[in-house]
């Protein structure tokens, strides 16, 4: 039989555990939220980057990336340098980029 106790203690015990998952919510997303940004320090710092296809730079100011093709497949290229940006931790989509040569890419940068 459930006496009002024993159901104080439920009361408390259910709420030290939605007191305990709250604040491990908020630590992780704090966490998180530090690790993504030292995550694209680290990524920016690695910029400017060269190579024969293509180059990468990063404008401060603008906080926008440039990825210039330099050399034709200019598409594959510019996948390439993608691939770069993926491998070094992020997201191209989630990036100002803008390409260049632009004649090429003029559908890509709307």
């Amino acid at each position: 039989m459930l006496t009002l106790k024993n159901s104080k203690k439920i009361f408390w015990v259910i709420a030290g555990f939605i007191i305990l998952t709250i604040t491990v919510l908020i630590i992780s997303i704090i966490l998180t939220g530090k690790s993504n940004k030292a995550s694209r320090q680290e990524f920016i710092s690695k910029i400017p980057y060269y190579q024969q296809e293509f180059t990468i730079s990063y404008s401060k100011n603008k906080d926008q990336i440039y990825i210039n093709v330099i050399k034709e497949p200019y598409d594959l290229n510019r996948q390439k340098a993608e691939k770069w940006i993926k491998d070094n931790g992020q997201n191209p989509q989630q990036l100002k980029i803008l390409y260049t040569p632009t004649n090429v890419f003029r559908n890509l940068n709307k």
